[in-house]
């Protein structure tokens, strides 16, 4: 488990094979902006490769119509990603190898 910012914290899951891993996040005062607390996933983070290959598809989306919600950066868990919106609104992170 870490602690990256007041609150929030996520804990890493590792699967035999390597390659995949699960990101398990909460952020308590999330649940204080919303009506009612609510269950389910936030989002949903697929590694893509480099940073380089984070910007070119990230572009290539933008091309295509898709709305880019974050711009590529370098996040403050440390990781490179943007995060784009998939058709049904869900939030998708476009992240480089770590």
């Amino acid at each position: 488990m870490s602690a990256n910012r007041a609150g929030f914290s996520s804990y890493f899951l590792s699967f035999p094979g390597g390659g995949s891993r699960l990101e398990l996040m909460t952020l308590p005062t999330l649940t204080e902006r919303l009506p009612q607390p609510t269950v389910g996933y936030a989002h949903i983070a697929v590694t893509v490769g480099s940073g380089a290959d984070v910007e070119a598809l990230t572009a290539k989306m933008r091309e295509a119509g898709v709305r880019i919600v974050s711009e590529p950066r370098q996040t403050g868990d440390g990781y490179f990603e943007s995060v784009i919106e998939d058709p049904d609104g869900n939030q998708v992170e476009l992240t480089a190898e770590p």
